[in-house]
């Protein structure tokens, strides 16, 4: 840029070296004098139209690219948040749906139940005291009676049989390093829930250790009752927000429905059914309490411990003592874990022989989620496999008695008189199907027969026409309001939803036909 003035000239050149720029300035006065410089090297990226002209340093330009870098990056990142919520908003959305049809199916199968089990099954007043009771701060007293009419009271220290149960918080040692103040206040809330359960249930506290109780019940049904209630209970309260924090005490949704699956303390149980040469019991006149021993109860003990946080475990001897009496219990649902061995786990317990040990889930219309835990105890070894769902012995065949058989089969079409061929049969509503069927057989005491050359129907064994009726009855109701899989049905040409023209709910899936049938003849080598 070249400048004249009366006083003199000055001129300002850009010039360009091999890997540099440089600025020179040549002045001179009106006298004569000239005067140059130099500039030192700058390692400038320019765009010049000329010599005289320098349009912008590279400084500019990044950083014109670096607000462009970040417009597009913002941009994908808002679209990304957006994309995000509307997957959340859609799966909330359908865990909603889940939620409702989940709600329906129980309503429903809570009323087909009640009428189809007629006066076997007996609602017990549930105890809405204890709402009240958890909320007042005052100290209460350790035991307190609840008038229950509807209970056949007991002593259960005369009793020659009980239920040892032993239960235990998970993670309590590290939920008290975590939070202490928190945690005295989870055991707090849980002692008193315990107790107050203990004492409606009818049972026996015989001792604590730390924050596991030690208690006995007078009968099966009844240690049941309190367990399922216990787990219920410590995931239904409302705990504080600090309690909520702490490690194995939060939030844990379903991820198919959303609903609680863990929420609060996790809570193992384990019961055992014992005789009076099982165990030995000793009266204190000093403490004027009861004491325990004995092999009975300390494999009680031992399966406190292997239970998982939120499992109810029970012993072999204890399921043959429940699967009579599930309506006593209000059914919960039975799975076989397997046959585990507890012999090296305490020197009382050298000669128990392997046994059988079952997790129980809610009952079909409580409409509470199922808890997947695995098939591993702590401490037990597992020595085989079990049945799973399909726990309820297998009805006689003596010649001389008649054996009603139920047969589930899977249309494959709207039209009735297509039958699914056994390779047709979808693998996960196969599953679905068994599930439901071995559910409903531990209501009703059916056992089911599983034939994989007969993959298209499920076969049920019962005792008598009229549990099989009732079975036949609820089971048309279940898949009624059973989430099915619709691209599923639609792969291999099975029956979707249909309303009816006054938009009730006709069906939710495919299309089940059911038949009963009653004989006296040898059914095994069917059954086979």
């Amino acid at each position: 840029n070249d400048v004249n003035s009366r006083t003199g000239a000055f001129a300002m050149r850009l010039e360009k070296g091999s890997r540099e720029f440089y600025f020179t300035v040549r002045a001179v006065n009106t006298a004569g004098n000239v005067g140059s410089g130099r500039s030192h090297g700058i390692m400038w990226e320019v765009s010049a139209q000329d010599e005289g002209q320098v349009t912008m340093s590279w400084q500019l330009w990044m950083g014109v690219g670096i607000v462009l870098f970040l417009c597009v990056t913002a941009g994908f990142a808002i679209r990304i948040y957006e994309t995000r919520k509307d997957h959340s908003l859609r799966e909330e959305r359908m865990r909603g749906i889940k939620r409702r049809r989940m709600e329906n199916r129980t309503k429903a199968l809570r009323s087909i139940l009640e009428a189809m089990t007629g006066d076997v099954l007996v609602p017990v007043r549930q105890p809405d005291q204890f709402s009240e009771l958890l909320g007042e701060e005052a100290h209460l007293p350790t035991r307190m009676r609840f008038d229950n009419v509807d209970m056949e009271r007991y002593d259960v220290n005369t009793q020659d049989a009980v239920v040892f149960v032993v239960t235990d918080i998970q993670d309590s040692t590290l939920m008290s390093y975590a939070d202490a103040a928190a945690y005295r206040e989870l055991q707090k809330k849980h002692d008193l829930l315990i107790r107050l359960l203990v004492d409606y249930y009818q049972g026996y506290e015989i001792s604590t250790q730390g924050d596991s109780f030690e208690l006995v019940f007078p009968t099966v049904p009844l240690a049941t009752r309190f367990c399922m209630e216990t787990q219920k209970r410590m995931m239904e309260d409302d705990w504080s927000e600090a309690v909520m924090a702490l490690p194995s005490a939060s939030f844990v949704p379903d991820p198919e429905t959303g609903q609680a699956m863990f929420a609060g303390p996790r809570i193992r149980l384990g019961m055992h059914y014992a005789k009076i040469e099982d165990f030995k019991r000793k009266y204190h006149d000093t403490t004027k309490s009861t004491t325990y021993t004995g092999p009975g109860f300390t494999l009680a003990r031992q399966l406190g411990d292997a239970a998982a946080g939120g499992q109810v475990i029970m012993s072999e001897p204890t399921w043959l003592e429940l699967h009579s009496v599930l309506s006593q219990a209000e059914f919960p649902i039975a799975e076989s874990l397997g046959v585990f061995d507890f012999s090296n786990t305490h020197p009382e317990l050298r000669d128990i022989e392997p046994f059988m040990v079952y997790q129980l889930h809610p009952a079909m219309d409580s409409g509470r989620v199922w808890r997947s835990l695995g098939h591993n105890l702590r401490g037990g070894d597992r020595v085989e496999g079990g049945p799973g769902l399909n726990v309820m012995p297998e009805p006689s065949r003596d010649t001389h008695d008649s054996i009603s058989v139920v047969i589930v089969k899977l249309t494959s079409s709207q039209d009735r008189e297509s039958w699914l061929q056994p390779h047709d049969m979808p693998y996960h509503i196969r599953q679905q199907v068994e599930q439901w069927c071995c559910c409903l057989a531990q209501i009703f005491e059916g056992f089911v027969i599983s034939d994989p050359l007969r993959a298209a129907q499920v076969m049920v064994l019962f005792k008598s026409a009229t549990k099989a009726i009732r079975f036949s009855m609820v089971c048309q109701v279940a898949f009624l309001y059973t989430e099915w899989d619709v691209q599923e049905l639609q792969e291999h040409d099975l029956a979707g939803p249909q309303v009816s023209q006054m938009g009730e709910v006709l069906f939710e899936g495919p299309r089940f036909a059911i038949a009963v049938h009653n004989s006296t003849e040898v059914l095994s080598e069917h059954a086979k």
